[in-house]
């Protein structure tokens, strides 16, 4: 089975009451919290916030079109900001904002910590229409400050299987003599 990882590409929420620390004075939380760089984070400037995030679909990435989705993984690199330990709640969400998964995570590490939700597996696999509305949760809870250096689902699939009559190449040359293609 192979993998691959969302990204945010949309906010909301609290976002006035979250201090972006970047490279770039023009950088957003999105940018921030998907860029890969553990030397951007992102803090609440007071206590009990709470952001979501609208995550990448199907249509960002080829490999999961027709794709047999498995399970998804949510997971926040988050650390302590200030001082003593710090809490927050991660939730996967639907479309319609229901709960799929709920992760509450404490931590007094001052740097980075992976911290991942349970699995969201459903029986009959998650659909595309799913997957295309799926929404990360972050709240700051118990009036703490955590950084937040990024936030990202990993999917795990199965890749479809090309239908027949399909022509396919994973790599090397293809040559046609005669004949003709219709896309």
């Amino acid at each position: 089975m192979a993998t691959q990882v969302i990204k945010p590409d949309g906010v909301s929420g609290d976002t006035g009451n979250f201090l972006i620390t970047a490279t770039s004075d023009d950088a957003t939380i999105v940018q921030v919290v998907s860029d890969g760089n553990l030397g951007t984070y992102i803090v609440n400037g007071s206590a009990d916030k709470t952001l979501v995030f609208a995550l990448e679909g199907v249509s960002d990435y080829g490999v999961l079109s027709g794709a047999t989705i498995q399970q998804a993984v949510l997971t926040a690199r988050a650390s302590q900001h200030g001082k003593g330990a710090v809490t927050a709640t991660l939730q996967l969400l639907d479309s319609g904002d229901n709960i799929l998964v709920t992760t509450n995570l404490e931590t007094a590490e001052t740097s980075a910590t992976d911290f991942e939700s349970s699995a969201y597996a459903p029986a009959d696999g998650i659909t595309e229409s799913v997957l295309n509305g799926m929404q990360a949760k972050w709240v700051t809870t118990d009036e703490t400050q955590p950084r937040l250096y990024e936030i990202f689902l990993t999917l795990t699939y199965t890749a479809a299987v090309p239908g027949a009559g399909q022509l396919t190449i994973s790599s090397g040359t293809l040559t046609m003599s005669t004949g003709e293609i219709t896309i």
